[in-house]
């Protein structure tokens, strides 16, 4: 199951709604959270054509300054 452009604050509802459809005999459950939140959508964008030039560092710099407000969304959820 695969939820796309979903933030942290959707990760309750996500995990409610999940329900019973995973299997009951399931050894491991992998949640992958805050990509969004830490845009790297803007990341990809940016260093896809030039992982070297300015705008891919300032998406990177923009990113890691937002890692506190992240956390925190994840620790509040």
């Amino acid at each position: 199951m695969a939820c796309s452009a979903a933030s942290t604050a959707s990760i309750p509802g996500q995990i409610a709604a999940v329900g019973d459809r995973v299997a009951a005999n399931a050894s491991l459950v992998t949640i992958t959270v805050g990509g969004i939140d830490a845009a790297a959508a803007a990341i990809v964008a940016a260093c896809s054509a030039d992982s070297q030039s300015l705008a891919c560092a300032q998406a990177f710099g923009a990113a890691i300054a937002n890692l506190p407000t992240v956390t925190q969304s994840l620790v509040g959820t």
